[in-house]
Parts: C-alpha cells; sequence; structure tokens
C-alpha cells in the first residue's frame, strides 16, 4: 500500500516525503531492506529504499521496529554508494522519529562517515540535540526534558528556516534552536539512520520515521504524536 502524501492533520493533507514503517509487510518485507510508502515522494528509487547495514534487523517491539545494537548498526538510504544527497532535505522541513532507547547518547539521522556533513540529528546524553558543521562543529541541545530510556517517545525537529529550529517531544515543545551568526543551519544532505557521521550510534529500538518539507505547528506534532500513541502505549 503506498500513500500520496497524508495523514490528514488539521484538515491539511501534509507534504509528507518519506515513511518508513517497520509493521512487517509494510516498509519492511523481509531481508536487509526498508522501503519508503510515499508513492509521489521527491527521493527517487535510488534512494528510497533503506539498506539495514552491520546487523540491524527487525523487532516485534512496538508492532514492528529496528533493532540497533549501538556499535555500527545502521539504515544505509545511499545503498553505500556515498552519493552526494541520498535523502537531500530542503531549508524548511520536519523530522519524526520513533524510538526506544537503551542508551541517554546515540546518533539518529545524519549523513555517513565524510563530507559534506551539514547537520546531524541525534540524542546527547538524553537531550534532543543538532549537531551541525558550517566551517566550525557547534552542538546545539535541547534545554527541555530528556528523552527517557526503555520507553517509546516521538521526537521531531521541526526547521523553519536556516537558523531557527523548533525541538518537540511526544506533545510538548522541548527547546528552540538558534544557529550561530553568521552560521546557519545549512545543508541536508541526509542518508544514515542510527548513526552521526560513523560515530555516536543508536542502540535501542526505531519504530515511524517521516520526513516532511514544511514546518510542523505545535498543534500538528501533537496530532501526528497521538496517530500513533497507541500502537506505542504512550
Amino acid at each position: 500500500m503506498a500513500f500520496t502524501n497524508g495523514p490528514k492533520i488539521g484538515g491539511i493533507t501534509l507534504n509528507r516525503q518519506y515513511f518508513q514503517d517497520p509493521v512487517l509487510g509494510k516498509s519492511f518485507t523481509g531481508g536487509t531492506t526498508t522501503t519508503n510508502l510515499v508513492e509521489n515522494s521527491s527521493y527517487n528509487a535510488a534512494n528510497a529504499t533503506g539498506k539495514l547495514t552491520n546487523g540491524t534487523y527487525f523487532s516485534p517491539l512496538g508492532a514492528g521496529s529496528f533493532y540497533f545494537d549501538g556499535s555500527d548498526d545502521q539504515i544505509r538510504y545511499d545503498q553505500g554508494a556515498n552519493t552526494y544527497d541520498p535523502l537531500l532535505l530542503p531549508t524548511v522541513c520536519t523530522v519524526y522519529a520513533w524510538v526506544y532507547p537503551l542508551s541517554s547518547t546515540g546518533g539518529i539521522f545524519s549523513h555517513w562517515s565524510g563530507g559534506p556533513v551539514n547537520l546531524g540529528y541525534w540524542i546527547n546524553g538524553g537531550k534532543i540535540a543538532v549537531y551541525q558543521y558550517d566551517g566550525v562543529w557547534t552542538n546545539y541541545d535541547s534545554s527541555g526534558a530528556s528523552v527517557p530510556t526503555n520507553a517509546w517517545s516521538q521526537i521531531a525537529w521541526v526547521r523553519s528556516s536556516s537558523s531557527s529550529m523548533s525541538l518537540y517531544l511526544n506533545d510538548s515543545l522541548n527547546g528552540t534552536l538558534t544557529a550561530t551568526s553568521p552560521r546557519v543551519f545549512g545543508g541536508g544532505n541526509n542518508g544514515v539512520l542510527g548513526s552521526l557521521w560513523g560515530w555516536q550510534f543508536f542502540n535501542g529500538y526505531m519504530g515511524v520515521f517521516m520526513i516532511y518539507f514544511e514546518a510542523h505547528s505545535l498543534s500538528q506534532v501533537q496530532q501526528t504524536y497521538n496517530i500513533f500513541r497507541d500502537r506505542y502505549g504512550v
């Protein structure tokens, strides 16, 4: 079953471009690949398929998820080719990940090991975080509650401009980030799930993962959370 954009939130068909749902028979049908469920996505066939790498495997937890061992497991959308823009994100976008961390630090979504590095999305000591490379390395942490371990949570990174980003934990704002001038939250050449450029690997389970080419409001984040919360028991 393919999805054109949906789901509808607030009566608006949202511009969803990537929807990975590990439920057996949806994104995952066995083997070592996972596929994008959005039929009319901007991402083409070459990078809409992710490869479960280094032992990442399907788990029934959360009605279907992928397990990462925190050592080297990852899902690669560049098919191991280190292409320049495997999942090229625009300046304005929203990234959702349902996670069940077993440790308080780990990469969620980044480029491969090497350049161009741009933005990396991760959990840093329990805080929702963004690592930015724009000539120098800068890390930005959320100011809100920590992401719990051994429990499911929805994390949302909402980039509304090249200098502004909002972070959400479940249905609440968890922090706002402003890029340190003159730097910007630039680039979006992301292609690996489960690591931060080949280091800080994620240890735990990941469920639904989505990318939207628009900045979601608090109410849209809350409604997205409500769509999946029963599945994850939160």
